[in-house]
């Protein structure tokens, strides 16, 4: 898994771990990789979070 993932940009990485498709968790690779999907969707999620506030922060500041 280290090699597929290996000199890609930090965007790069989290959409390749978010849009991995969850295997069953019978091995130690799929639970790491049902692991790095969840983090990746948590980034994502909390980015645009993050940006909708800096929005409004930016409104209210003007």
């Amino acid at each position: 898994m280290r090699e597929q993932l290996r000199g890609r940009s930090k965007m790069a990485l989290i959409d390749r771990c978010a849009t991995q498709l969850p295997d069953p968790v019978t091995t130690v690779l799929a639970s790491a990789k049902r692991s790095l999907r969840s983090l990746a969707r948590r980034w994502l999620d909390l980015d645009q979070e993050t940006k909708g506030h800096d929005q409004l922060l930016g409104k209210l500041t003007k």
